[in-house]
Formats: C-alpha cells, sequence, structure tokens
C-alpha cells in the first residue's frame, strides 16, 4: 500500500483515532516512511506517551494495529509495555525493545516459520530460546504440550505473561535456565541492553558474541542438557524442536545423546557463525544429523554480496516429514 493509500485509508484512521490522541498527525507519520533507527514517541489514549526504541523496527508492528483484520482492542500502554489483541492473542511487548516486535513480525505479521502450515498435532514441541513466548503461543494450537526454555530473567517473566494472557488449551510451560552440554552449571548469562541489539535485550552465554551489539553485563544462570530436559520432563516424541540460543546450539545439540535425537520428528535451528569454531561445529552438527538419520537443509553460509553470514536457519525433519522452509531455503 502506498503512503497516500495508507492516509486516506478509513480504517486506518479510525483505528488511529481510537489509540492515539492526535490521530490525523499521527496516521500521516506511520503512513510514512518508518526506516529510521531513531525513537519513535506516539501518546496513546489509553496510557499516555511512549518512546519505542526505533521507528523501523516498529513499523510492522504499528501497520498491524492499523491495517490487519480483526480488532486490536483494547489497545493499552502500561509501564512501558504495549498490550493489544492479534490472531485471538492478547499481546505484550516491550515498548524499548527493537526485539520484541521482530519476533511479533516473524511470528504474526509475516508467519516466517510457516506455522500455519504445519500438521494439527504435532504432539511436544520443545522451544530453546523462548524469548518473550510468541512461538509459544502461536504453536499451542498444533501442540498437545510446549515446553519453553528461556535464560534471561526479563524475557521469561514477559514470555509467562503473553502465555497467560493467551488463555491456551494447551499447556505451555517456561523454564527459566539455559540449555547447554551439561546440566547443573552455573553459567554467565552475557545480556546487551543497547537499542542496537537484534534481540532487544540481546543475551549469550558467549560475550564475545554478545559484545558485537555494545556493553555487556552478566547474570548467572542454571544449564540443562538436552537430554535431562526429555528426560525430567518426560518427552517420548517431540514433534517440533526449535532452537534459537545464540551460540548455544552447538554445546546442546551434539552433546544430545542418540536416544534423545530419535524422539524428535523436525527441527528447526538458527546457526550462529560469529566465532571462528562456530563454523566447523556447525558442520559437524550438520553431519551428527545427517548420521541420526535426518534430511538437513540449510541456508548458504554466504550472503548475497559474498560476504560470510553470521548466522543461518538449519531445518531437517525425518524420512517422509517435510522440513520447515525458512528464510532463503
Amino acid at each position: 500500500m502506498s503512503q497516500l493509500a495508507k492516509m486516506l485509508s478509513p480504517r486506518r484512521y479510525l483505528r488511529c483515532r481510537s489509540i492515539f490522541t492526535r490521530p490525523w498527525a499521527t496516521n500521516r507519520r506511520l503512513s510514512g516512511r518508518m526506516g529510521s533507527k531513531k525513537p519513535l514517541t506516539l501518546v496513546f489514549r489509553d496510557g499516555g506517551e511512549a518512546t519505542f526504541a526505533s521507528a523501523r523496527k516498529w513499523s510492522g508492528v504499528m501497520n498491524w494495529l492499523l491495517s490487519a483484520p480483526g480488532s486490536p482492542y483494547p489497545v493499552q500502554f502500561r509501564d512501558g509495555v504495549l498490550s493489544f489483541n492479534a490472531l485471538g492473542h492478547r499481546v505484550h511487548l516491550r515498548a524499548f525493545s527493537p526485539g520484541d516486535p521482530g519476533s511479533f513480525n516473524d511470528l504474526f505479521v509475516r508467519d516466517n516459520y510457516h506455522i500455519t502450515a504445519l500438521p494439527q498435532q504435532l504432539g511436544t514441541v520443545v522451544d530453546l530460546g523462548a524469548n518473550v513466548g510468541l512461538f509459544a503461543v502461536r504453536i499451542a494450537s498444533r501442540a498437545e504440550r510446549v515446553i519453553s526454555i528461556e535464560p534471561l530473567p526479563d524475557n521469561a517473566e514477559l514470555a509467562k505473561v503473553n502465555i497467560a494472557a493467551a488463555q491456551t488449551k494447551t499447556p505451555i510451560e517456561v523454564l527459566q535456565m539455559a540449555v547447554s552440554r551439561r546440566s547443573g552449571e552455573t553459567l554467565n548469562l552475557y545480556v546487551c541492553d543497547s537499542p542496537v541489539s537484534p534481540g532487544g535485550i540481546g543475551a549469550s552465554l558467549f560475550e564475545e558474541h554478545t559484545g558485537r551489539w555494545g556493553e555487556t553485563r552478566h547474570v548467572p544462570v542454571q544449564t540443562i542438557s538436552l537430554d535431562d530436559l526429555f528426560a525430567q520432563h518426560g518427552v517420548a516424541k517431540c514433534g517440533l524442536l526449535k532452537c534459537d540460543v545464540e551460540g548455544a546450539e552447538y554445546d546442546a545439540l551434539l552433546a544430545a545423546s542418540d536416544a534423545t535425537l530419535a524422539r524428535i520428528d523436525r527441527m528447526l535451528v538458527e546457526c550462529h557463525l560469529t566465532r571462528p569454531e562456530w563454523k566447523p561445529a556447525f558442520e559437524e552438527l550438520r553431519a551428527r544429523l545427517s548420521a541420526a538419520g535426518f534430511e538437513v537443509l540449510h541456508e548458504s553460509l554466504t550472503k548475497e554480496d559474498g560476504e560470510p553470514a553470521t548466522h543461518v536457519h538449519l531445518s531437517c525433519a525425518r524420512a517422509g516429514i517435510e522440513p520447515i522452509k525458512i528464510g532463503t531455503l
């Protein structure tokens, strides 16, 4: 939709009038180019003035509020958190974070994980790196249960809020832990609170990985291995394992036993490549999964401009099961 068409859209204007205090000026601003990395300040009728981390990062959410089918109401801003309805769920996103809207765009706006194309009965779904719980909320209608692992306390708490608000019939459990090669260790989780972090609050068990985004602090986190996670929670069969753990994917998956891997039908892993040792680890992981009986697909390790990729998606599935096609797969 062109800028002019957005400005003249009756739906967008009526929603602006319901949500914001200056509807015409706000509609004009949100209908224009939202490519700026600068903060975006808006005034809500229910909640007052809100400053969002980045106009560009938040453009998808704002367009959803003004244009998406179905009612987003009530739209509220409270204590730094924007809440609204989307696809039958109540969603909470932190204004200071450019990562929260990115997750919303991936899962609600674009369906990058192709959730709507997945089977209706996935059984148990394991979500490693749950962030603020939006993947769990979206996948819940296709699962018997969801086990979500999120090490960062702030993310885990908001994940619980989003899951409780979703009121799904599917049980969703949030464990505030880090998946790694061994259970029972206390490791440092390195956190970047910089607004340029692609994850909002970027966090990793590897300081140099998080440090690419800015200054870091660290918080202690307890670890659990994939073998123990499956054993302690009685996972006899996992219809889908999704993994986005900022570099810990190699330790977690390479340490998993053959018996644990045999319980998984399909897997979607974001593989990070920012450390030199992660490139051979990626090749080792790809070979390990192939040997375990998976059909393995992955994106190119080289970007279109010829530069090495900093991360790629790896998707794998058992024989007779279609792998999830994500990104450039």
